[in-house]
């Protein structure tokens, strides 16, 4: 929790990306697995970015990856609903 803000942070300790291979982890469709479709992490962003969220990734230097998720905290409302 920072702020306004809730923070999911995953790491893995996977083999280091060549730039062209961190690049297309934006692009739909495209996976470095055999049998991916290329979609989870793009739905994860749409379902993310559609809550007024974030999805940022990054390459951790001994290799492998950082997804950093955030959402906005939803505050109660003091008067209760309606």
């Amino acid at each position: 929790n920072a702020g306004a803000d809730a923070f999911v942070i995953i790491e893995d300790n996977g083999p280091d990306m060549t730039d062209d291979q961190f690049a297309s982890l934006r692009n739909l469709g495209q996976s470095s697995k055999k049998d991916g479709l290329g979609l989870g992490l793009a739905i994860v962003r749409e379902l993310l970015e559609a809550n007024g969220g974030s999805l940022k990734l990054v390459r951790i230097p001994s290799g492998g990856l950082r997804c950093i998720a955030s959402l906005p905290i939803a505050l109660e409302d003091k008067d209760g609903p309606g």
